[in-house]
């Protein structure tokens, strides 16, 4: 097949195919008049079966047959779950990379542990609204509009979808004039680009990067235990002891004293404590 044949049938297909698997709203009737009932205007639009694409006709040959797809193409539906599989794909790698975190023992495990499984519901939770609550939404959102210059008395729906069209064209001729303005000033986009690094570079050094606050408070306990049997008087000399011992280090700015108790807070009147901070 020279290239001028395959050109011009790789014409035709094109045509054809944009010809006869035709995707268009229909809408509905009666939707914002008085009457009882409306009714959904329905067609068969795009083909969903590959015997469907192999029987559509190319073009009439001059003895009279038909050349049809299947005759010079091989026909095949392979992307018509990609957006979905892309969707399921994109939460499974979600959910192995924050379950795992969950088994994290320890203290910060705990809050490891709660943070992990909150987003691995949320993504699950995503994934659901997107294969069922979506589409439909998107199908009652989405549906052919009356005009609303063309309806004497329009709805609420109409209206409002009259007014956020025309505020979303809005928006849309606005960011495109900030577009092209900003190709006209090149340079200008290319230093705030670096701004925007360097202010990047500098809030990943100055930012904490730990989800878990230190653990580490700034205080030291000291269990004091004197001998059995002590009374609470002479644990209470030990402990003045203690205190003139470590009130003049200069790292320390509080310091405290139990006595007739330790860190653990057993009591007894040969225990005693200093937090000191």
């Amino acid at each position: 097949m020279s290239s001028g044949t395959a050109t011009r049938l790789y014409s035709d297909i094109t045509t054809v195919l944009n010809e006869q698997n035709l995707e268009s709203p229909t809408g509905t009737l009666g939707a914002e008049s008085s009457n009882t009932f409306q009714y959904v205007l329905k067609y068969r639009g795009r083909y969903e079966d590959e015997a469907d694409y192999r029987n559509m006709v190319v073009k009439s040959l001059p003895n009279g047959g038909l050349l049809r797809l299947k005759d010079v193409a091989r026909v095949e539906l392979g992307a018509e779950n990609y957006s979905m599989d892309s969707q399921t794909s994109t939460t499974l790698v979600f959910m192995a990379v924050f379950i795992p975190v969950s088994f994290i023992g320890g203290t910060s495990g705990t809050f490891y542990t709660q943070f992990g499984l909150t987003m691995a519901a949320a993504v699950a939770i995503s994934l659901l609204n997107a294969m069922t609550l979506s589409p439909a939404l998107c199908a009652l959102i989405l549906r052919p509009r009356a005009e609303q210059a063309g309806v004497k008395r329009p709805g609420f729906s109409t209206r409002f979808h009259y007014a956020f069209n025309k505020s979303f064209n809005h928006l849309r001729i606005k960011y495109m004039w900030v577009v092209a303005r900003l190709f006209k000033h090149k340079p200008a986009v290319g230093i705030a680009i670096a701004v925007a690094a360097v202010a990047l570079v500098v809030l990943m050094e100055t930012t904490k990067t730990g989800l878990v606050p230190q653990e580490d408070m700034g205080t030291i306990n000291v269990n004091v235990q004197t001998a059995p049997g002590s009374s609470l008087h002479e644990t209470k000399l030990v402990m003045d002891e203690v205190e003139k011992a470590i009130k003049d280090i200069p790292q320390i700015k509080i310091c405290s004293r139990i006595t007739g108790k330790d860190a653990q807070h057993n009591q007894s009147a040969a225990a005693g404590s200093s937090p000191s901070g």
